[in-house]
């Protein structure tokens, strides 16, 4: 059976703080209305974590995002939703709607300048659903960018 990602998240405490901002946020960087419309299940307060150790973001806190690595993933095509344990972020590209592990050790390595690659980013064949049930009901889902890689 796949889950969805509102099953995932159902019996989470919802939050509409910050959901306005959070759907400016997501216009103004043309974020996918198909991506939109997945992530609004996600306006939980604070954080889910999967058995897998990976941690789905709130979508209501997407606005407070927009720094740092978030601005430099958005840059590159990425919207961050999450964290793997050993803080690589986790991503939706937003050109293919599938999701990412992104390298955190490469990525700081690299100028702010530097287009993601393959070096620094992992891609999935896998929207968000589908990762966010799998990280949740697979025991050896790759925790992170490395194991997404082997």
């Amino acid at each position: 059976m796949t889950r969805t990602l509102r099953d995932l998240v159902k019996g989470f405490p919802r939050s509409t703080d910050g959901f306005p901002a959070a759907l400016a946020f997501c216009k103004k960087h043309k974020v996918p209305a198909a991506v939109v419309t997945t992530l609004k299940v996600c306006a939980f307060k604070g954080w889910i974590e999967c058995d897998s150790g990976l941690r789905l973001g709130s979508f209501a806190k997407l606005p407070s995002a927009n720094r740092g690595v978030h601005r430099r993933a958005l840059d590159n095509g990425f919207l961050i939703v999450g964290e793997c344990p050993n803080g690589d972020p986790l991503a939706v590209e937003l050109a293919t709607k599938k999701m990412v592990y992104i390298s955190h050790d490469v990525m700081h390595e690299q100028d702010e300048e530097d287009e993601w690659d393959d070096k620094s980013v992992a891609r999935t064949n896998l929207t968000i659903d589908r990762f966010w049930s799998r990280a949740e009901d697979e025991k050896d889902f790759p925790c992170d960018y490395y194991a997404a890689t082997e």
